[in-house]
């Protein structure tokens, strides 16, 4: 192998561990984001920095990372790192949950009735239940 494809090479693995590394980041980020919702309170007049209470009631500063407006009340995403926490309230896709069905298993019943011929004098026996049209075993005449 040349010289000139091994450099290639290490460039290019070097740029793929970077990579992982920087969705292994994302990944954690996220899942901090998700256990940690976060509250905006207003802005520090003073610092110019927003006043950010998280859940456990901690309070804390932190700069923008949007240029939609952001209401007081307003749950933000919080992205913490470096001297400032950044914050976004922009829409994002929610993780998805999932939800296993329940199938329920429905079983066909044969069912046995019977039913008087309307002159009045025959009991016809039928079975059904299981199928859309009843079938006739058999019928007995009516006896007094």
């Amino acid at each position: 192998m040349s010289q000139e494809a091994d450099e290639m090479l290490n460039a290019r693995s070097q740029l793929n561990r970077q990579l992982f590394q920087q969705k292994i980041t994302d990944a954690a980020e996220a899942m901090a984001e998700l256990a940690m919702p976060t509250i905006y309170t207003g802005v520090d007049a003073e610092s110019g920095l927003a006043r950010l209470v998280d859940a456990t009631g901690n309070v804390f500063y932190g700069s923008a990372q949007t240029n939609g407006a952001i209401a007081v009340g307003e749950n933000i995403r919080l992205r913490r790192g470096g001297v400032f926490a950044k914050y976004d309230a922009m829409p994002r896709r929610k993780p998805e949950v999932n939800i296993e069905t329940m199938v329920k298993n429905t079983y066909r019943v044969k069912t046995l009735f019977c039913i008087y011929n309307l002159d009045g004098l025959h009991l016809d026996v039928y079975i059904g239940g299981d199928r859309l049209t009843p079938k006739k075993i058999f019928s007995l005449d009516k006896t007094e």
